[in-house]
């Protein structure tokens, strides 16, 4: 049985709790959080024991592994701590907010001899994984270019609902580190690792710290000898709303050539 332990008591690690319910020999055995009431709440639907300080939480046992959902600026600092109390680690992405804090993570986790890693469930997608085994085989060709772009959109209410969301401190990078991450790392996991990286971000609606939309990396790869580039966007919201519009009209040039009334004519 994998004892698994929960740093943070939120929204993401709620998901962290149910998926854990769903493997077979795992179970979540404690939850901590800076609010104790969230911790109370998630660790009595889990059966755990609660804490609110971190260091207690850690002395726990049994328990193998710990599973980070805190603001983003946390996880190494937590993770360390992990670490050096003999925990694995899994941590939601971003791994931290900072290179130098991430490099840390992953020098002590080494040192202490426990396993690290990050959470980017979008590899386990059936269609991406596919996708990783006919590039792997060579099914494809050698591939040159890949583009992608993460077309979603948070309204001002998802960063004013949270005290960290939008904070340099915690956010960090805004959308593109927070959401299109997940997109970069498909990029890297599919075409190989990273020989040059270029990324600019910008601020253009809502008054936070961080860059919320128009962010825009780009990624060259060297692999056998062969240069590739690769382009993640995370538009803004002008590009959003275009995007939005496009999707309107055509589907209401669907509806006209079917002869179908619209849901706006048919209340008119």
């Amino acid at each position: 049985m994998i004892q698994i332990g929960l740093i943070g008591a939120g929204n993401i690690s709620q998901t962290h709790a149910d998926a854990a319910a769903q493997i077979e020999g795992a179970r979540v055995v404690a939850v901590c959080g800076r609010t104790r009431e969230h911790a109370d709440r998630l660790a009595a639907r889990a059966g755990a024991a609660a804490y609110d300080d971190l260091e207690r939480f850690l002395a726990y046992r049994p328990m193998d592994m710990v599973v980070i959902g805190s603001p983003s600026g946390l996880h190494a600092e937590q993770g360390i701590a992990a670490a050096r109390h003999g925990l694995h680690v899994l941590t939601e992405k971003p791994i931290d907010t900072s290179t130098s804090r991430a490099d840390r993570l992953i020098a002590e986790a080494a040192r202490a001899g426990v396993t690290l890693g990050v959470i980017f469930q979008d590899r386990m997608k059936p269609d991406i994984a596919r996708l990783k085994a006919l590039i792997d085989a060579g099914r494809l060709g050698m591939p040159i270019l890949a583009s992608a772009s993460v077309r979603w959109h948070r309204p001002l209410e998802y960063y004013k609902g949270s005290a960290w969301r939008g904070t340099q401190a915690l956010d960090g990078g805004g959308a593109l580190m927070n959401q299109g991450v997940h997109t970069v790392d498909l990029l890297l996991w599919l075409f190989g690792p990273v020989r040059r990286v270029f990324g600019k971000v910008t601020t253009r609606l809502h008054a936070i710290e961080v860059g919320h939309g128009g962010g825009h990396a780009r990624v060259r790869e060297r692999r056998d000898r062969h240069d590739r580039s690769g382009d993640v966007g995370v538009p803004g919201i002008r590009a959003a709303d275009r995007a939005h519009r496009i999707g309107r009209d055509r589907e209401a040039r669907r509806r006209s050539a079917r002869g179908d009334r619209s849901p706006q004519s048919a209340e008119r």
